[in-house]
């Protein structure tokens, strides 16, 4: 393992990973600005002084140990320690009061907050032709269950919210009781081949070491449809998006995704079986609250016209929008209106090689 010292942080030391298991990156000094940087810097010197303190190398416990990476996607391959840990300290440190806003049904919050999803969901259940009420929902990387309740706000009846976080899922299940949780490492989901008819992520994938492999598992566990929100590819990306994110100190790569790649993973996966593949790629940025918030000081209705306005000017550039709203639907000529509770299949394991 090499870093290069634009910081001048090591003084020139060479860090070195064990020869099992090595990853060769640097960090561009360019990359980080302003008040992303201490951040950036400061997991990267934790994440070294663990290393040196363990004498484990950093690859090995970003990325998992080379046992856990060779089980393969149906082997149960274990999310990486410290990722994981530092979600689980983020949601054990915040109360049920924190994610409350999930729940508001202020216009502005709803518009902020739910406008890709109801990209996604019209679509979806436009080019099925069917009803909330047709679909079961597995949401993965659904967190404290901000999906979910979107979910059963739109009609959905038959819904799953799952996150590897125990701190998350229990959140989830006093926030929403009348909603099932359960902890699912998205990399290696626990279920049976398309066991729900739609499958979902919002702003999870990326958040994963193998990004395409939570992917693999998405299209595997759907029997009809998947609908994956992610960072898109591209210049807007480029100039406004980050690389590295930070979550309790620990770092992870922003994966962007594009309509091509979509299309290859899903078509290298199901081969030649009819799919429906396509982006439906938006302007859409975090930022837009909190100036709402400043300028209108913090009023509802001036913040609902606000933000309403500003993505009616930002959808005329959706073509090189930084969202991606990847909508995969199997076999589209095959029309959907399945009624009545999925049953979960075991999970088919793959014979050993």
């Amino acid at each position: 393992l090499y870093w290069s010292d634009p910081f001048g942080m090591f003084d020139g030391q060479r860090l070195r990973g064990n020869r099992a298991d090595f990853r060769v990156f640097s960090i561009d000094s360019e990359k980080w600005r302003g008040s992303r940087r201490h951040q950036v810097v400061g997991a990267i010197r934790k994440t070294c002084e663990k290393k040196r303190e363990s004498g484990m190398s950093n690859a090995t416990k970003i990325i998992g140990a080379p046992e856990q990476r060779a089980a393969g996607p149906t082997g149960g391959a274990e999310m990486p320690e410290l990722q994981h840990r530092a979600f689980e300290q983020r949601y054990g440190q915040s109360s049920d009061d924190d994610w409350s806003w999930y729940g508001d049904p202020d216009p502005a919050t709803r518009l902020q907050t739910d406008r890709l999803l109801d990209r996604g969901v019209d679509r979806l259940l436009e080019l099925t032709d069917s009803t909330p009420a047709d679909w079961s929902v597995l949401v993965v990387c659904g967190g404290v269950g901000g999906e979910a309740t979107y979910l059963r706000n739109r009609g959905f009846t038959r819904i799953t919210n799952s996150d590897f976080s125990s701190e998350a899922v229990e959140i989830a299940r006093r926030r929403e009781p009348s909603i099932e949780s359960i902890v699912l490492n998205a990399e290696a989901l626990d279920v049976g081949d398309g066991c729900y008819d739609l499958v979902l992520v919002r702003a999870g994938l990326h958040h994963l070491p193998r990004p395409v492999l939570g992917l693999n598992e998405m299209v595997r566990a759907a029997g009809k449809a998947v609908l994956a929100i992610e960072p898109n590819e591209g210049l807007v990306a480029k100039l406004l998006g980050q690389e590295f994110e930070v979550e309790e100190g620990e770092t992870n790569y922003v994966f962007r995704w594009t309509a091509e790649l979509l299309e290859q993973v899903v078509k290298s996966q199901i081969l030649e079986a009819p799919v429906h593949i396509e982006n439906l790629r938006t302007m859409h940025h975090h930022m837009v609250w909190p100036i709402a918030e400043k300028l209108c000081r913090g009023n509802p209705r001036l913040m609902h016209a606000f933000i309403e306005n500003v993505y009616k000017v930002a959808s005329r550039f959706d073509r090189i929008g930084n969202q991606f709203v990847g909508l995969v639907v199997k076999d589209p000529a095959e029309p959907h209106h399945r009624i009545g509770r999925v049953e979960t299949p075991a999970r088919r394991e793959m014979p050993a090689a």
